[in-house]
């Protein structure tokens, strides 16, 4: 279950940059394409983020 809020957590922040991306960018092409490498670049560099740095314990290994 850790796991699953980990996910909604680095979808959330992705889709959300990639969205401010989006506006910034201004018209539709550009702006589709900046969005989607937004969310792609946020979510796997905060996912390494967390896979470096945070050590996430999981109930089941006690």
């Amino acid at each position: 279950m850790d796991n699953l809020h980990k996910e909604l957590i680095l979808l959330f922040i992705s889709v959300i940059a990639g969205f401010i991306a989006g506006r910034i960018a201004g018209t539709f092409p550009l702006s589709l394409l900046a969005a989607v490498a937004t969310t792609l670049i946020v979510y796997y560099a905060v996912d390494f983020v967390i896979k470096k740095f945070v050590k996430i314990e999981s109930k089941d290994e006690e």
